[in-house]
């Protein structure tokens, strides 16, 4: 019961906080490439293609939902992304991550993402990815120093009690 309180506090809350109604803009958003008539690219290979783009700063989103994104690479992206943020004239504002197994530490370095002042991402998907309570606090923390998130998405992680979801709803106030 507890639980559902939270999770509904945390819906309510992210409500709140003004989600903007989605423009028809025209995106860059980076996805691992895959074509039927070539094998299949490494994930890495994609990975280090993402972080060029990023530097050069000319995609605003990533989608790279159940790609088996390992540890090492959530946090070169992370990375990328924190070091590129005050420079780049086109601000990452999607990235969506859901299904990626690379748990509280990888979560921890996207929070950094999050926490950072030029951060623009209004869109962040963390479902799946192996978070516990440890990783909730830590978005929590992040979240409060971040007015973009209009939409998380921390579903599927079943390591997350009412603990978590309570900080991250405290968090948004």
């Amino acid at each position: 019961l507890e639980y559902t309180k939270k999770k509904w506090d945390l819906e309510k809350a992210l409500k709140e906080r003004g989600a903007k109604k989605e423009h028809h803009e025209e995106e860059q958003v980076a996805q691992e490439e895959e074509s039927p008539e070539s094998p299949k690219k490494g994930v890495g290979q994609n990975i280090r293609s993402i972080i060029q783009q990023i530097e050069q700063g000319t995609i605003d989103g990533i989608q790279l939902s159940f790609k088996n994104i390992t540890l090492g690479e959530a946090k070169a992206l992370a990375e990328a992304m924190v070091a590129n943020a005050e420079k780049s004239t086109i601000k990452i504002k999607t990235i969506d991550l859901y299904g990626n197994k690379f748990a509280d530490e990888g979560v921890m370095a996207f929070s950094e993402v999050i926490a950072n002042e030029n951060s623009a991402v209004e869109i962040l998907d963390l479902g799946n990815c192996g978070m516990t309570d440890l990783g909730a606090e830590a978005l929590a923390e992040a979240l409060k120093k971040n007015k973009t998130v209009r939409k998380l998405t921390i579903s599927g992680n079943e390591g997350i009690t009412a603990r978590g979801i309570g900080a991250i709803a405290k968090a948004l106030g």
